[in-house]
């Protein structure tokens, strides 16, 4: 009823007005509960999706035999095959490994969670569910399929244009040492008009043009008569039968016997439709270039929207503000700008390495999923057994980080290992007394350490419910106090150049 309840709560004029390229695309259901299929169904329609429903895992590989859908709405709990089972069967196929996936749990427990993100599945939502949510996580879904799918057309066009240059005919001439045509090929009459009989005893220099001057010429013959060469190739223009030029390629290559020239042999390849053909690959590759960095921006916004989604899933349950995640974001990205100009880290932090920090800090709290309402809200100071469940936050959102990370197999330093990183050791200090590992020194990921300081600096200057916002100069000064005890002693100092800007961004940014 829950369900029907909100479907009675969307304002279907306004879902059913909109429009996009990714209409019409097909939605598997699979779910056990007949009902549950129905709503589904109407849901997705809203969009103008066209749907089809099965009633459990089995029925829906049968299912994937004889068509394969744009994505697939998985129910987790169902008898025959549960939905684990079939997502991993489905992820087992290569021919179904771009199916996009999203489970739908009636459970919202991080271990079920981070099971469904390691078995392949590209997202999930908990039942109840609002219609407008899972219909902008499955539009979000076919958008990036959709993208990908679009970008290796256009590579496979821009190959197809390729193929067609490579087979090009050539036109072949024998001649004797004087230049005297003996024998030429079909391709030969096919470019210049001529017949066979027209030129044979000719000398070659029928189908030369004025365009080609006596250098050329004479380049040409000494490359073709240098015994260590033998043979020349270039681009001329060329004359046909009805006096017509035709840009080719010219390879001409001596005849030998006995170590003598006895002629030589002409290949020219007609290169009209190439010329033609380059000019237009030339503004087709501009057209690519910019088709290819705009889709891989739409899908660096939507990933990044993902990560800013997730990330507020743990701040939605924490008393802090919407502007705390932009602000630390900021903050970090400010702190390895400043250090990636310094000659210790000109190796350490390039732009790659400023763009992750600046995408994977706002995960630094993920893992507050995992922590009891009465903990993570309480306004007064935790006692040390609060405290000891309160710090396991940060094993929590390492740990599902680390599961989706497995995913992308190989792929070294993504932004999900440096978020992996942050979220196990923001809470490390630089003399080793910190949690939940007690690393020190350099033995903390530089990008927990930069994350260390930001996050301080934010918390202390930001009014919570148990506490007033710090000025700037006090928490600077606890920030130089702990030099070298919670803060590394360098970003101590790069946070020091570039203070000012921190106040600019704490000022824009209001709680």
């Amino acid at each position: 009823m829950k369900i029907l309840y909100l479907i009675m709560r969307v304002d279907i004029k306004d879902i059913s007005s909109r429009r996009g390229e990714d209409k019409k695309r097909h939605i598997l259901i699979v779910d056990d509960n007949a009902i549950v299929r129905t709503l589904l169904e109407n849901i997705v329609k809203l969009e103008e999706y066209t749907a089809s429903s099965v009633a459990n895992g089995r029925e829906a590989l049968d299912f994937l035999k004889n068509s394969q859908p744009d994505l697939i709405l998985l129910d987790i709990d169902m008898p025959v095959m549960d939905g684990y089972q079939t997502c991993k069967e489905v992820r087992s196929k290569k021919e179904y490994e771009t199916i996009p996936i999203i489970m739908v749990t009636a459970v919202n427990d991080k271990d079920i969670v981070k099971k469904v993100l390691s078995l392949g599945a590209n997202d999930y939502i908990g039942k109840p569910f609002e219609p407008e949510e899972l219909l902008a996580r499955i539009n979000a879904s076919i958008r990036v399929k959709s993208l990908v799918e679009e970008r290796e057309r256009l590579y496979n066009q821009a190959e197809l244009y390729f193929q067609s240059y490579k087979n090009s005919s050539d036109a072949i001439m024998i001649t004797d040492t004087k230049g005297n045509i003996v024998d030429i090929n079909q391709a030969f009459i096919n470019i210049y008009g001529y017949t066979r009989e027209e030129v044979l005893n000719k000398n070659a220099r029928i189908i030369k043009s004025d365009k080609s001057t006596d250098e050329f010429y004479k380049k040409m013959w000494n490359d073709i008569l240098n015994p260590d060469k033998g043979y020349f190739s270039g681009e001329v223009i060329n004359l046909t039968k009805d006096k017509k030029e035709i840009p080719v390629i010219l390879s001409i290559t001596a005849i030998r016997k006995d170590g003598n020239v006895i002629g030589y042999m002409g290949m020219t390849v007609d290169i009209s439709v190439r010329k033609q053909l380059e000019e237009t690959l030339r503004e087709y590759n501009r057209t690519l270039e910019l088709k290819v960095v705009e889709r891989t921006k739409e899908i660096e916004d939507t990933q990044d929207a993902t990560i800013i989604g997730l990330a507020k899933l743990a701040e939605h349950r924490d008393p802090e503000t919407g502007a705390h995640l932009e602000r630390i974001r900021n903050y970090c990205k400010l702190i390895a700008e400043e250090l990636g100009v310094r000659e210790k880290y000109k190796g350490l932090i390039d732009k790659r390495v400023i763009d992750m920090i600046y995408k994977s800090s706002p995960l630094h709290d993920i893992g507050k999923v995992g922590i009891p309402d009465h903990i993570l809200l309480k306004p007064g100071k935790l006692t040390p057994e609060e405290f000891e469940i309160m710090k396991r936050h940060t094993i929590i959102g390492g740990d599902a980080i680390s599961a989706a990370e497995n995913r992308l197999g190989g792929q070294k330093t993504s932004f999900l290992t440096m978020g992996k990183e942050i979220a196990y050791c923001h809470h490390e200090k630089f003399n080793g007394s910190g949690y939940p590992y007690g690393l020190k020194g350099d033995k903390i990921p530089l990008s927990a350490r930069i994350m260390a300081l930001a996050d301080v600096y934010d918390a202390l200057t930001s009014k919570r419910i148990y506490k007033y916002a710090w000025s700037h100069e006090d928490t600077r000064d606890t920030i130089v106090n702990n030099s070298g005890k919670h803060f590394d002693p360098d970003i101590v100092d790069a946070f020091l150049t570039i203070e000012d800007k921190f106040i600019h961004i704490k000022l824009l940014s209001h709680d």
